[in-house]
């Protein structure tokens, strides 16, 4: 049925996000191969890079590159999985931010005496990071099918209705139609506040 979903296209876009960084990642990672050898110093127009004294450039950006990657893919699989043992990932998510706090560490030594206990706080601020994202998205995903829904009961009345009450099926199925016109300027929330408005008066007809 035509225009019954209220957000199939802020979905598709998100969906699209997901589905295009997913697709880049793996180019993104052998950019490493750009990285130069045998030098511990590369400068480049917008930033330089200083891999130690015991390390070569293209094997520091390497590693880097790899602690990223697996943390992106940790963390994209948490925010798009709705199952209950999604939170276990936190575990392999924070040795990975460990990991990749350990590169950095063992090149700058910003951390004295690295362990996972002083990383925690890093890993917990992060892990609550995604849960809010996993939360907004999934929050989305509920309004969606909840308008869904709503604009399917509605029809199914209006239906109902013009089987025996011409003028009224009329009134509601414009202020329907109406209704869908504008959800283009109206929030989500104030669409289907007046999509359940209509849906009771209809069911109090």
């Amino acid at each position: 049925m035509k225009g019954l979903s209220i957000f199939n296209l802020g979905n598709f876009r998100k969906d699209l996000v997901i589905a295009f960084a997913i697709l880049i990642m793996p180019f993104i990672f052998f950019l490493y191969n750009l990285a130069p050898g045998n030098v511990n110093f590369w400068d480049v127009k917008i930033f330089s890079i200083y891999s130690g004294e015991t390390m070569d450039i293209n094997i520091y950006v390497w590693l880097l590159f790899v602690r990223v990657f697996t943390v992106f893919i940790i963390s994209t699989w948490f925010v798009t999985c709705k199952n209950w043992w999604r939170f276990a990932l936190f575990v392999p998510l924070t040795i990975e931010i460990y990991k990749l706090i350990g590169v950095f560490d063992s090149v700058h030594h910003f951390i004295e005496n690295l362990t996972i206990v002083k990383i925690f706080p890093i890993a917990f601020l992060y892990s609550w990071l995604m849960v809010f994202i996993s939360k907004k998205l999934n929050y989305h995903s509920i309004l969606r099918n909840l308008g869904d829904q709503l604009d399917a009961e509605i029809d199914k009345q209006t239906r109902q209705m013009s089987t025996f009450k011409v003028e009224d099926y009329k009134q509601y199925k414009k202020q329907l139609l109406e209704l869908r016109k504008e959800k283009e300027t109206m929030d989500r929330q104030a669409y289907l506040k007046k999509l359940i408005l209509l849906r009771d008066e209809m069911e109090n007809y």
